[in-house]
């Protein structure tokens, strides 16, 4: 017996696909307050804190957040380290952190940077990601980094949250961690 489907009710792929996406393997964007530990790829980890302070840079005022991040299970043996798994091989000791951004109530996003606080990348457990207050999706390419600084010399820590993307999803573990920096 055959069955006919009207154009715009959902056929058996499309109920099929709802379906699968209401169990683990479309995890959706989990949001975590500070200090609640969450799982990306092999790793376990937090958000302990996170400061903010404004500097002289250039021969202007910027403001820093500092977010300290701990992991939970760095004695572990993992394929690679903490910062490899989340930036991808690169060399240098800063490296830049395209999984993590800095991200305001109005959705401007600031790029930061991360380093192991002690013992190196492969046996830190501490890490600290850093981001001075300029806009890395900037929409008007004629402001100067002063101007941009500026506007944000205000912002408060309640104001921004941090998102991670998760590199390495695995069964139960969102796409995307966003926290709250209170």
């Amino acid at each position: 017996m055959s069955q006919a489907f009207r154009l715009g009710e959902p056929g058996p792929l499309a109920i099929l696909l709802a379906l699968l996406c209401l169990t683990t393997a479309c995890a959706a964007e989990a949001e975590l307050a500070m200090r609640q530990p969450f799982g990306m790829g092999p790793w376990t980890f937090e958000v302990r804190s996170a400061t903010e302070r404004i500097e002289p840079r250039g021969g202007q005022q910027v403001k820093i957040v500092s977010i300290e991040l701990k992991l939970l299970n760095y004695h572990e043996r993992h394929e690679k380290p903490f910062d490899d798994f989340l930036n991808g091989h690169t060399h240098g000791s800063v490296m830049a952190f395209p999984h993590l951004k800095l991200v305001d109530r109005a959705g401007t996003q600031f790029d930061g940077w991360l380093v192991p606080s002690s013992g190196g990348s492969l046996r830190s457990e501490a890490w600290r990601a850093e981001f001075v207050l300029v806009p890395s999706n900037e929409p008007d390419p004629m402001s100067s980094t002063a101007d941009m600084a500026g506007k944000y010399l205000d912002t408060r820590l309640s104001e921004l949250r941090l998102a991670i993307d998760n590199p390495d999803q695995r069964e139960g573990q969102p796409y995307r961690v966003s926290v709250k920096l209170q």
